[in-house]
């Protein structure tokens, strides 16, 4: 099972406080380890002790408040990686990381990178699923704080980050990718399979309007899940078309589970304090 959780605060590592969650073989973090308050960042030494236990499971992607070069060196030392951004197998799912802070044009050696990347993944026969996961949403509800917790720091509604979209979903629909896992809304959003739109990108192609299953589906299912720390962002805009569903209003984490010898992936959202999914679905090869 693999947990994928996304936030600012730790709220998120109470998925494995609860005696019914089984133990996840690794996390999907894609949060920012230094959080704004009022009175600045809190230590990043203090917030990488809080999660020591659980840093040899983690694979992160890096936030936006994370984007200075002091903390960038810190955090490339403690989870012992060479760039910002990167991949990995395991067993039948590759994994690869974009870094939305750094440079995704064309001539970027990020976008060099994960084509080369996402081209040899999809040439191996003994991977099945190639997941990508990054910070900033390439679609998204738009969404920002609530009033009441409003940070002054942070005015700005979080929208789709179009720079993302346009160039690498044509990479995405290219190899085959069916899952892709994005934050920085401080929510949980879920779309259908959607593909590229190169005449109007704000509005993809919607390949499959099933609300729960898919089955040797084209497109990407975009799953956001910022809801593993702190206060939650509101929905400030309608549903988008290609957005199955979406909630604003309970912390939680995503849990991915792969059966049928990795040909199956069951997804469940699980808030905190619940032991029930309030929302699932599943992608068949």
């Amino acid at each position: 099972m693999v947990l994928v959780s996304s936030g600012e605060r730790t709220n998120g590592t109470g998925m494995l406080r609860r005696k019914d969650c089984p133990v996840p073989r690794f996390l999907i973090s894609k949060r920012e380890f230094a959080f704004v308050n009022t009175n600045g960042l809190l230590p990043v030494f203090f917030r990488l002790n809080i999660i020591k236990h659980l840093s040899p499971k983690i694979h992160t992607a890096f936030g936006n408040h994370d984007a200075s070069p002091a903390l960038v060196t810190q955090y490339l030392e403690y989870f012992m990686l060479a760039k910002t951004y990167y991949s990995f197998d395991f067993e039948n799912i590759h994994f690869v990381t974009i870094d939305t802070n750094a440079p995704l044009d064309f001539n970027s050696e990020q976008f060099k990178f994960v084509k080369t990347d996402l081209e040899k993944a999809s040439s191996n026969k003994s991977i099945n699923w190639i997941i990508p996961f990054f910070h900033i949403p390439a679609y998204t509800t738009p969404s920002g704080e609530r009033i009441g917790t409003l940070n002054p720091t942070e005015h700005a509604t979080v929208t789709s980050f179009e720079t993302l979209r346009n160039i690498y979903q044509p990479l995405f629909d290219k190899y085959g990718i069916n899952i892709v896992l994005q934050a920085h809304a401080h929510n949980y959003q879920r779309t259908y399979p959607i593909s590229h739109n190169p005449s109007n990108p704000s509005s993809p192609i919607i390949r499959n309007t099933n609300n729960n299953t898919y089955y040797k589906t084209a497109g990407e299912i975009f799953l956001t899940v910022g809801t593993g720390g702190r206060d939650l962002h509101e929905f400030v805009g309608g549903k988008p078309p290609y957005v199955v569903t979406e909630q604003d209003m309970q912390h939680g984490f995503l849990s991915l589970k792969f059966a049928d010898n990795g040909l199956t992936v069951t997804g469940g959202f699980f808030p905190n304090d619940k032991t029930n999914a309030i929302d699932e679905f599943a992608v068949l090869k």
